[in-house]
């Protein structure tokens, strides 16, 4: 089988994107593609088993207020599955309120303001937005507000939402004036994990290990690897080995990997060094994750357009 090219707006015949994309799929093995149209509406591309994609204009669903989109010309969306087998879609309005669209089987689609709820600060114009679930079936919502502040809106299963200030109970830096890398995810001994970088170009994870407090880690100062380019993409990811993975661009475009395994300490990969590839675009986003079968992937884009997939898998097992 070879690699084919879907226009899910086409096959859907859905209006265009402007700013903003994210894509997740459910346990029931659905596909959810988010983005924000010129309406500032945001939009889920949907795909059921034995069904064909469709196009959801969630904003009018849930008679919701659209995404900055239109307003300011940026939106950042970030989408992920829940345990109950829901879809989940965060986004920012114009005055900088964090949005949860939803819903759970056998209910209709909501807006839930979460900053609202919490009564937390709004986000900063430009915040990067990130969204993940926990495997206890908690939800985290990362941003970063006017102050440069991490901020966490977090819920576990029969409580609220809850604002939880990470640069305030960590002491840490702010995050840079032009927040654009920030990322989370969960780790495989239940603990959460922010990633972000500080105004010198620091990559800094903020965890908090069951029993334990949150805690501010400096990577680049543990590891002595160079500051990041602080317009390019970060990302972050738990491998099924109990690894950690932080992934970020550097002056210079080339592709990092801040990396740590059990029972050592963390190291930084310089991935385009090692793999004799083409330097990053440094405003490029990025995205990495871990396959089932131990292997890495991080994806860039080059200066030139081209799409990059730096990927690494298992020795084999000798016989």
């Amino acid at each position: 089988m070879a690699w084919i090219d879907n226009d899910l707006t086409q096959i859907t015949n859905g209006p265009p994107a402007i700013l903003g994309l994210c894509g997740y799929r459910g346990s029931d093995n659905s596909q959810h593609v988010n983005y924000v149209d010129a309406n500032g509406h945001v939009r889920e591309l949907y795909i059921a088993p034995g069904a064909g994609w469709v196009d959801n204009d969630l904003t009018e669903f849930t008679d919701g207020t659209p995404a900055w989109g239109a307003q300011w010309g940026t939106s950042l969306l970030d989408g992920y599955w829940g345990s109950d087998n829901s879809p989940h879609v965060s986004y920012f309005d114009a005055g900088g309120h964090v949005h949860e669209l939803c819903i759970h089987p056998g209910a209709g689609w909501i807006d839930n303001d979460l900053t609202q709820i919490t009564n937390g600060p709004p986000a900063i114009l430009g915040s990067v937005l990130c969204g993940y679930r926990g495997s206890a079936n908690s939800q985290h919502v990362n941003y970063v507000d006017a102050n440069d502040h991490v901020h966490e809106l977090y819920i576990a299963p029969g409580a609220g939402w809850v604002d939880n200030d990470l640069t305030q109970i960590t002491n840490g830096p702010g995050a840079c004036d032009l927040p654009n890398g920030l990322d989370g995810y969960w780790g495989s001994d239940n603990s959460p994990h922010v990633s972000y970088y500080d105004a010198g170009g620091h990559v800094h994870e903020l965890c908090i290990h069951p029993g334990a407090s949150w805690v501010d880690n400096d990577l680049t100062q543990i590891t002595n690897g160079p500051p990041a380019h602080i317009v390019g993409g970060l990302a972050g990811y738990g491998g099924s080995d109990d690894s950690q993975h932080v992934n970020y661009i550097d002056a210079g475009g080339h592709v990092h990997e801040l990396c740590i395994h059990p029972g050592a300490g963390w190291i930084d990969n310089d991935l385009t060094q090692i793999t004799n590839g083409p330097p990053a675009f440094v405003n490029s986003g990025l995205a990495g994750y871990g396959g089932s079968d131990n292997s890495q992937h991080v994806n860039y884009i080059d200066a030139g357009g081209h799409v990059h997939e730096l990927y690494i898998a298992p020795a084999p097992v000798p016989r």
